[in-house]
């Protein structure tokens, strides 16, 4: 496609550059499905669920390892997975008018029916 680049003061062309696209799919659909009062946040929402551990937990698990060895910090990080993955699947049983997970498998069954939040 063709662009006007800006090269610096006074130099500006119009030359042949790639084609736009969507780096990273989830943060569409993220933007997408999100109320519009919240569009313009929900991105550093994203940012702080998946990334938001790592200043808080890197210190404290390098404490552990220098205290007690890197197998305890391991084994920290192995104790908080089971824990979040317990807790998200504790979230996901008594979520409202869920009343439990189920697991449909196959091709032949029903696709179960879609939630809407309150």
């Amino acid at each position: 496609m063709r662009a006007v680049v800006f090269h610096g003061p006074y130099q500006v062309s119009v030359e042949t550059v790639p084609d736009p696209g969507i780096e990273d799919p989830g943060d569409a659909i993220v933007q997408v499905e999100a109320g519009p009062a919240m569009r313009g946040r929900v991105l550093a929402l994203q940012a702080m669920v998946f990334l938001g551990s790592t200043p808080i937990g890197g210190p404290i698990v390098g404490l552990v390892c220098d205290g007690f060895g890197a197998r305890a910090g391991v084994a920290l990080g192995g104790v908080a997975t089971v824990a979040a993955a317990g807790y998200g699947f504790w979230a996901l049983r008594h979520l409202p008018g869920r009343g439990g997970v189920t697991t449909y498998v196959g091709i032949d069954t029903p696709m179960p029916p879609r939630v809407s939040a309150p």
